[in-house]
């Protein structure tokens, strides 16, 4: 066979498995859709209430590629090879006919790895995708590490691919995709919400279940030391669900061009941050060296919050599907945020060196000696110290990294005071660590008027956007394992309200963290 090089794009959305991410990617590459494979990922269930580890008794959620092809008509079919001869061509056969491949890879074998990432604990097992091949090697989309597409030679592709016998292949099932109509998926969700199973009269039920047994009787102790601790992964489980089933939520709120859709897609949003916020507290309690027992209190009493905020938004749902047609809008979310931005004129920058409470920022001859924890140190060029302004299109930032003090907010819900006037636009600079989180900030007017503004943004460790971001600094990130790179993302979004705004109120999410903010207004 000649050489054949086929194009993808990898789709990886916010808390996407390395195979979710394949069949994603795989979908779009038969330019079919892939939402419906978590539509029925708004789930919870609550089993054997007896069992002494309370993280055993959450079912953990996962997506069924199954809804693939049964929605989008995209079939993922296991493949198996006995010799690496049988594996190459095999693989080769499936791109020559225009089908990608997914396989199990161990990343030693990639020759972009960095050196760290081959030892361990750091060397990883994920996924690849075979997309194309010449006489001396493969060409594989990375998925689960770099998420770029480069040469791997068929020694380093045969050896990584020995971890297991099995990949998978993909083919159309049918011509046509089968999406229910907006009517049809909200009466599914809103039957398997209220759906009775052994434990539960429901699934808010099954939640309020879980915040009662965490308040009475969670030891965090005993959960810290079971398999795997259950309990953060059953919780993290759950706010993967909730960020997946946005997806679903974001198709439909696209295709109806509701605005109510469109409003409760970006609150139904949130609540994935809400669940991955409980499993943080859980993580930082069990490996605290005191486990303070008002943490019982404190997780039962959020959960609790976000088992409300779900009956409200399952509620909302199921009232404006009623009303869909009325509510139509014409304009999709770039064309606004484009509109949005135009005729910017005067910009005013917000001193936020008094909100600031925490240090990750140093000039190239400081690196600091301590570089623990997940995302170590950032490294940024002296003239960004002295204060310069960044500007990004319509956008404009002006920082003031000076060193051996504080440089970013860590959101704890505070109350920024500002210059009364009126404003039509907010930006915002910053990053979110250790996953991709969503939220939403609180505008506060003189005349008591209020308007929530929701935003995200992504992990600083990668160059991706998820929340409509673009990215406005990148540099280096000294680490104990090595040194990498980070990257800093700046949204501009449009105030509504015309009235003088007193101050602004950040998400009580302490994963965000905000380095800069301006205010805007236009003609």
């Amino acid at each position: 066979m000649k050489e054949v090089i086929n194009p993808i794009k990898l789709i990886h959305e916010n808390s996407m498995t390395c195979i979710e991410s394949s069949l994603a990617t795989a979908a779009n590459w038969f330019s079919r859709k892939y939402e419906l494979m978590f539509s029925d990922l708004w789930d919870f269930r609550y089993c054997n209430p007896n069992d002494p580890i309370i993280g055993k008794r959450i079912f953990p959620l996962k997506s069924d590629p199954n809804n693939l092809e049964a929605y989008h008509g995209v079939r993922a079919m296991k493949a198996m090879f006995n010799t690496p001869s049988e594996l190459v061509e095999t693989v080769k056969f499936e791109l020559y006919n225009g089908r990608p491949v997914s396989l199990g890879f161990d990343q030693y074998y990639l020759p972009w790895a960095s050196e760290s990432r081959r030892k361990e604990p750091n060397r990883y097992r994920g996924f690849v995708m075979a997309t194309g091949f010449d006489k001396n090697g493969m060409y594989c989309l990375d998925v689960h590490g770099t998420r770029q597409t480069g040469h791997v030679p068929y020694y380093n592709f045969i050896q990584g691919c020995t971890l297991s016998n099995m990949f998978l292949t993909f083919t159309l099932a049918r011509e046509n995709e089968l999406l229910p109509s907006m009517g049809e998926f909200v009466n599914l969700t809103e039957q398997r919400l209220y759906k009775k199973r052994e434990y539960q009269d429901n699934v808010f039920h099954g939640i309020k279940c879980l915040a009662y047994d965490i308040l009475a009787s969670l030891d965090l102790d005993n959960e810290g030391t079971a398999e795997s601790m259950a309990l953060v992964d059953s919780i993290k489980s759950i706010a993967n669900s909730r960020n997946l089933f946005c997806l679903t939520l974001k198709m439909y709120a696209e295709n109806s061009k509701s605005k109510c859709m469109d409003d409760i897609t970006k609150r139904y949003r949130v609540l994935g941050t809400k669940w991955f916020t409980v499993n943080h507290i859980i993580q930082k309690a069990i490996y605290s060296p005191h486990v303070n027992k008002s943490v019982n209190r404190k997780l039962g009493e959020l959960i609790l919050n976000i088992c409300a905020i779900e009956e409200e938004l399952i509620a909302e749902l199921v009232r404006i599907n009623q009303h869909i047609k009325q509510d139509s809008i014409n304009e999709t979310e770039s064309q606004k945020r484009s509109e949005m931005n135009k005729n910017i004129t005067n910009y005013y920058y917000i001193d936020i060196q008094e909100y600031t409470n925490d240090a990750v920022f140093f000039t190239p001859d400081e690196v600091p000696h301590n570089l623990e924890g997940i995302y170590g140190r950032f490294i940024i060029e002296n003239d960004v110290f002295s204060g310069r302004t960044i500007k990004k299109g319509n956008m404009r930032f002006k920082l003031d990294f000076s060193p051996k003090r504080y440089d970013n907010i860590v959101c704890l819900n505070q109350t920024l005071l500002i210059s009364e006037d009126s404003y039509s636009h907010i930006m915002l600079m910053g990053y979110s660590e250790n996953g991709d989180f969503y939220n939403s900030i609180i505008l506060n007017f003189e005349d008591q008027t209020k308007e929530e503004i929701f935003f995200g943004f992504s992990d600083c460790r990668w160059p991706r956007t998820l929340f409509g971001e673009e990215i406005i600094l990148s540099g280096k990130r000294y680490h104990s394992h090595g040194v990498f790179k980070y990257y800093l993302f700046g949204l501009c979004l449009g105030i509504k309200n015309k009235g003088k705004l007193k101050s602004i109120t950040l998400p009580n999410c302490w994963k965000i963290h905000i380095c800069s903010i301006t205010l805007g207004i236009s003609n």
